[in-house]
């Protein structure tokens, strides 16, 4: 399904995705006075009013999909939207060079880092970018040398795993390990405060920030977060600032970059330990507080200045936002965190509603669903 909508003569951008999240890139870059090409296997995404350009294809038909428009159309900005992309297109045959066009990198010497945790922490201890201490283990034994020789506790990372999957954390040497896929990052345990520090960034150099402390978070808080405390104005930090600007150059970043770090309880410094190559669903968010990445991108890329987003004055040094998707349904009826306020439509509908029809069609038989998801626009 293709909607051929016209496309003006404004900067085209490119955006690849597996999941419904990606709609946040769409609504940031179209603000941002990019028309939006958008290619995903997602059924919700056609109610996205903010995309010039919607192609549907299966699932695993995206990735070559992408490839194909990427060679034939002239793109300014090119935006992959979840992890499992990032990875199949980094063992791709197709050749570096449109790698690094694909990718939000500048050079290719960033693929070490795409997708693997063990890449991007050999990529900060390199470019000087504070990081836990860390091992790589290609085995359990290898794990438990490591662990012994960093000091407990450690966290076990396997060196892809999207969303916080394939996380153990050992606090001694007589903790089971349990299964995981190999090769495995096992990292030093900083204890403090998972703070976010997601950007963008344009040929290594920082353009937008925002940093926020997560409050909730699925998985036993290492999945996606669900509640954070934003601090308003991060950009009076100078220290945080370089040291971000740091982070950039290391990964010769070139685009969006899902940054996190912890502050340590012991000294308040930031130890970075994550920057998945991709925007999370929480990029847009910044505009509540006055800090719209919209204005600061459109300006890198030399575009008419944009006009930022309405945003409550005053703005307190501190707001908590939560990501509506991901609350219960209860909290959506009751407004929580005042969710519904912070949160786009970006589907033409209200999200309780779209939640609402999930829960019916959970309910319902198997048929009789199957039919409800159809009518409604829902993932079968």
């Amino acid at each position: 399904m293709e909607n051929n909508a016209t496309i003006a003569a404004r900067p085209q951008a490119l955006v690849v995705g597996l999941d419904r999240a990606i709609a946040a890139a769409p609504t940031l870059l179209s603000r941002a006075g990019f028309e939006v090409t958008l290619i995903t296997p997602q059924p919700e995404l056609r109610w996205c009013k903010n995309v010039a350009r919607l192609v549907r294809v299966p699932k695993g038909e995206v990735l070559a999909r992408g490839i194909a428009e990427m060679r034939q159309g002239d793109y300014a900005m090119i935006v992959v939207g979840d992890d499992e992309m990032l990875r199949r297109l980094r063992d791709s045959d197709v050749s570096e060079a449109e790698k690094v066009r694909f990718l939000p990198i500048s050079d290719v010497r960033g693929l070490g880092h795409i997708a693997s945790k063990i890449g991007l922490s050999h990529a900060f201890e390199a470019g000087g970018v504070l990081t836990p201490a860390y091992g790589a283990a290609a085995d359990e034994n290898e794990v438990r040398h490591c662990a012994k020789q960093l000091g407990y506790p450690v966290m076990v990372k396997s060196d892809f795993g999207a969303g916080g999957s394939q996380v153990i954390r050992l606090d001694g040497p007589e903790e089971p390990l349990g299964p995981m896929a190999y090769p495995v990052l096992v990292q030093r345990v900083v204890e403090g405060d998972l703070i976010d520090c997601s950007g963008f960034f344009r040929r290594g150099e920082l353009v937008a920030f925002s940093y926020s402390e997560c409050i909730v978070a699925m998985r036993g808080g290492v999945g996606p977060s669900i509640v954070r405390r934003y601090r308003t104005r991060p950009e009076e930090d100078a220290g945080l600032v370089a040291a971000l600007q740091t982070l950039g150059q290391a990964l010769d970043a070139d685009g969006f970059a899902n940054i996190s770090a912890i502050r340590a309880h012991e000294d308040g410094r930031h130890y970075f330990f994550e920057a998945d190559m991709r925007p999370n669903a929480w990029i847009d968010f910044p505009r509540h507080f006055g800090n719209d990445p919209a204005v600061a991108i459109a300006a890198a890329f030399g575009l008419p200045k944009v006009a930022p987003r309405p945003f409550a004055t005053p703005v307190p040094e501190y707001m908590v936002l939560a990501y509506l998707p991901r609350l219960k349904l209860w909290e959506v009826l009751t407004n929580r965190y005042d969710c519904r306020l912070h949160f786009d439509d970006y589907w033409q509908r209200g999200i309780a509603y779209d939640r609402l029809a999930r829960q019916a069609a959970r309910l319902a038989p198997r048929r009789v669903a199957n039919k409800l998801r159809r009518v409604l626009g829902l993932a079968v």
